[in-house]
């Protein structure tokens, strides 16, 4: 989300993002909160990044196992297919086992350093493209 609403964010990196956040926490909790406060309400819509696609300026890496218990793999995978058809560079990284966490330590920490020294220029489209493939690295 940072990405669409600060033009200084030059990358971005997301490990499973929750990409709705009311979603994310479920009715109980988001209802819960909502009745604390009517501001929150208006937060977690603002601050879901899916809400923010069509601004989404700066390249993304985003990575997911296929296996994540915590963020959905298919929403995290639709999510860089819109971007693609809206022209949005960045690259998708899926792997097929290592739930949320070990994912993201054994394989995904390295392939995201990778990524942001490839994507370093000022080109974006050294960055790749969502629009190569499910998994693009």
């Amino acid at each position: 989300m940072l990405g669409a609403v600060e033009p200084k964010v030059s990358q971005v990196v997301a490990f499973a993002p929750p990409l709705d956040i009311a979603k994310f926490h479920g009715p109980d909790m988001t209802k819960a909160l909502r009745e604390g406060d009517e501001s929150y309400a208006r937060f977690v819509d603002w601050a879901s990044p899916g809400r923010h696609l069509k601004r989404q300026r700066a390249p993304l890496f985003l990575f997911v196992a296929e296996d994540d218990s915590v963020s959905s793999a298919a929403d995290v995978i639709s999510f860089a297919r819109r971007l693609g058809e809206l022209g949005r560079y960045g690259t998708l990284d899926v792997v097929p086992t290592g739930d949320h966490y070990d994912a993201m330590v054994s394989t995904g920490i390295g392939h995201a350093i990778e990524w942001t020294r490839r994507c370093r220029s000022a080109r974006p489209e050294t960055c790749g493209t969502f629009l190569t493939g499910a998994a693009s690295r």
